[in-house]
């Protein structure tokens, strides 16, 4: 076990509903250039350690027992949560060194350590997806938002047809690349090419089909909702507000409230009303959010909602309102650092 790391059990479906979450924030755009200009000192400072962050957190910590897909699934399925990607002993040492450089402040020489270390060709798939999410990172602190969307396709491509969710966080990332660059052209391709995948894993579901071997319909459920999840963030991606909606009120309308992904949901809701500009909306779902948060105690997405729900009563005009809960999440903040 890694020291210093946690042992986390997370499903694929919290895993989608944590990091999609993220990714519509307006926050995090600017969160982005600030990063590229070197103002903020560490991803998870700015991200909470999520999916932008050099490695999910799903996949900081070292698993205890390591999944093999093989074991866990019918002849001819590949089920989207059999498949994950943990760096191996040889892969974590690569990691090491570059996070020495990248403290040491030679971003360049932990590029270079990269490089030399995905020229070998005895990495297993896992390890080079690990491997490319680190140097695209990298290049994002550069600047370079052209070579971190290579870099997020080259993982795309080790993953194959193995874990859609897997695949789909990874899309998430090389769309706000693209986005950064200005090119919404390819931003738009790349979320269509996602929803299309996701249109195809829905209607098996719908169809009745089972979508795994091992886990039988509850599975199916709980995976189902992640991929209308992740499709309404690439909707929103696209400014395509209905349908954004219409399928992250499906998730709200499947889960049940208890579980404790449904704040990340209000929440997400709230950001799409906000990037659409319906404020008024936006608010009233950032506040179920602040109850759900308040009841499981989440001390980080607490802040954020606060943060979030500030910046639209700012455009509101109820200043007033906006300085309280701005005040509400630093308070937040000193508390639990």
């Amino acid at each position: 076990m890694r020291k210093g790391l946690k042992t986390l059990v997370v499903t694929a479906s919290a895993v989608a509903l944590l990091s999609g979450a993220v990714l519509l924030y307006p926050s995090v755009s600017k969160a982005f250039q600030n990063k590229a200009s070197g103002v903020a000192s560490d991803p998870g400072a700015v991200f909470g350690k999520y999916i932008l962050a050099p490695e999910p957190i799903l996949a900081q910590a070292k698993p205890m027992l390591k999944v093999d897909s093989a074991d866990m699934t019918e002849p001819g399925t590949t089920p989207d949560s059999a498949v994950h990607y943990y760096p191996n002993e040889a892969c974590w040492k690569v990691i090491d060194t570059v996070e020495a450089r990248t403290r040491a402040g030679d971003t360049a020489g932990a590029i270079s350590a990269l490089d030399d270390a995905l020229r070998k060709p005895d990495w297993a798939p896992g390890d080079k997806v690990s491997l490319y999410r680190r140097r695209a990172w990298l290049w994002i602190e550069k600047g370079e938002w052209k070579a971190a969307a290579a870099d997020y396709e080259r993982a795309i491509e080790e993953i194959g047809s193995n874990d859609l969710c897997e695949e789909m966080r990874l899309r998430q990332a090389q769309v706000f690349c693209y986005k950064s660059l200005g090119d919404w052209q390819a931003a738009n391709s790349a979320c269509r090419t996602a929803i299309g995948k996701l249109d195809a894993k829905i209607a098996k579901f719908e169809r009745g089909e089972r979508m795994v071997g091992f886990a039988g319909r509850y599975y199916d459920t709980l995976a189902a909702d992640s991929y209308y999840y992740d499709r309404g963030i690439f909707y929103s991606l696209m400014k395509k507000w209905g349908k954004a909606v219409r399928d992250l009120n499906h998730v709200l309308e499947c889960r049940d409230p208890r579980n404790s992904n449904y704040g990340y949901v209000l929440q997400t809701l709230g950001e799409v009303y906000h990037e659409a500009g319906r404020y008024r909306k936006a608010v009233w779902y950032y506040s179920r959010a602040v109850e759900k948060y308040n009841e499981k105690a989440d001390a980080t997405p607490l802040m954020r909602a606060y943060e979030s729900r500030a910046k639209s009563y700012d455009r509101l005009g109820l200043k007033r309102k906006a300085d309280a809960d701005r005040e509400e999440a630093k308070r937040i903040e000193e508390k639990y650092k």
